[in-house]
């Protein structure tokens, strides 16, 4: 497995040839070695390398898939082994949980079948911030080379220290601006998205980038989570991961929201806390 590891991969688009472009989040890593385009049967091949970062356990697989310019997501038509774990391979393809290890997942293709795209490519991966694989697309032109991709880097580690006092995180009520100071409404939760979502898998990671709400979809970022089985020790996760992963959600006028014990698409258990804009109290 090393040797595949370590060999040098040749990068094909348009005809060049170029160093394999990196992005990575908290949990993964993802290497573009190659994208090939075939313009008469609007498919797009993508050669890639996958590394597991995140603590050992169980995992849930991850998402793959492409956005075009109007946002509309495209999975894999098909992911085609090529090096490393056979297994894992299947599992990436297949999804559900297994347990991983922080090791190197498998070499794959992912094939997309983009013939109703339009406009530019975003990829998504796992708890990879999106990032652009066209410039200007138009059907096989405008594909970036490996070496022209920026990928998102791995965030800084979450602090283990006790979390930063300041975002109070509310049940049941939420508060809204109101003349003088802010007040609160008691509401099962509050009647608009959340800026972001933070969900925590008990005992495992979650594979969410997007969670279904009364009002529509809200962005998610995953967490393992093992900490005790109460609310204001997933609340004190909430802060730490906050802080370490959306400093820039932190500060203002903004609350956290606890939307409690949820199960995830896959049926699993998970605890969410939205992260809202404050305002105005409805009249």
């Amino acid at each position: 497995m090393r040797a595949w590891l370590l060999a040098a991969v040749t990068a094909a688009c348009a005809g060049g040839a170029d160093a394999a472009a990196v992005a990575s989040g908290r949990n993964w890593r993802i290497w573009i070695d190659s994208i090939e385009c075939e313009a008469a049967a609007s498919l797009v091949t993508i050669g890639t390398r996958i590394d597991y970062l995140g603590p050992k356990g169980p995992v849930e697989a991850p998402v793959s898939q492409l956005t075009d310019g109007k946002g509309r997501p495209y999975l894999p038509r098909s992911l085609v082994w090529k090096r490393g774990s056979k297994p894992l391979a299947e599992w990436l393809s297949a999804g559900g949980l297994t347990n991983l290890q922080s090791e190197s997942v498998a070499e794959v293709q992912l094939k997309f079948d983009l013939r109703e795209a339009s406009g530019d490519l975003k990829l998504e991966f796992g708890d990879i911030g999106a990032f652009a694989l066209t410039r200007k697309r138009s059907a096989c032109e405008g594909f970036l080379k490996p070496g022209q991709i920026q990928g998102p880097r791995r965030p800084r580690p979450a602090g283990v220290e006790s979390p930063k006092p300041g975002m109070r995180v509310y049940r049941h009520t939420y508060p809204c601006a109101a003349p003088g100071s802010p007040r609160t409404i008691e509401a099962q939760y509050p009647p608009y998205l959340p800026r972001q979502l933070l969900v925590f898998g008990r005992g495992y990671l979650p594979s969410a980038r997007q969670i279904e709400l009364p009002m529509g979809r809200a962005p998610a970022q995953s967490y393992r989570y093992s900490g005790l089985d109460e609310l204001n020790a997933v609340e004190d996760a909430a802060r730490r991961a906050l802080d370490a992963d959306f400093p820039g959600l932190a500060a203002g006028k903004r609350f956290a929201f606890n939307w409690g014990s949820q199960k995830a698409r896959s049926g699993n258990e998970l605890y969410s806390i939205g992260i809202y804009d404050l305002r105005s109290c409805p009249k």
